[in-house]
């Protein structure tokens, strides 16, 4: 089982191309930290794809 306290939506959006170091520069960048076990939702620019990351 996966554990998430918290989701996190962002306003910004992530080239969906990006790897999951550049994903994680930009989790910090938008949101100030990435904490354990909060997932973190993109979108792409058109909103037509979503890439989700979880930290911890």
């Amino acid at each position: 089982m996966i554990r998430i306290d918290a989701a996190w939506l962002a306003t910004a959006p992530l080239d969906m191309r990006a790897d999951t170091d550049t994903a994680l520069a930009r989790v910090v960048t938008v949101f100030g930290a990435a904490h354990p076990h909060h997932a973190y939702l993109f979108a792409n620019k058109r909103a037509l794809r979503t890439y989700q990351s979880k930290v911890g």
